[in-house]
């Protein structure tokens, strides 16, 4: 009931974030810190993942596919450079129709191979 109550004062865009943070957390509550991550961003059906460190792969996005009620995860190497173009995104690898309590081993075995 208590998170029902929270929730009504929440977009949708906040809910669909959060959901995904919590879900997360539940499944591996250390994932944050085992990966490093440094800064968490909602997005509109998503939320991204920025790592730190020296690694290949430095963020992840967690994109909600509602039709299905599965997700999709993208692998991403964002380099910001000093010349044009001044940022590269380049998607490493893209994993789709994940189920929610799947999400956490997914992502800590793409990043850590």
């Amino acid at each position: 009931m208590e998170n029902k109550i929270q929730n009504q004062n929440l977009t949708e865009v906040e809910i669909v974030s959060r959901t995904i943070y919590e879900q997360l957390k539940g499944t591996c509550p250390t994932i944050f810190a085992m990966l490093g991550v440094r800064t968490v961003v909602q997005g509109r059906d998503s939320l991204t993942l920025k790592l730190g460190g020296v690694q290949e792969i430095n963020a992840v996005v967690i994109r909600y596919d509602e039709g299905w009620d599965l997700y999709d995860i993208g692998f991403w190497n964002c380099r910001v450079l000093t010349r044009e173009p001044f940022v590269i995104n380049d998607k490493l690898e893209e994993k789709k129709g994940i189920y929610w309590d799947q999400m956490a081993q997914v992502i800590i075995s793409e990043v850590s191979s």
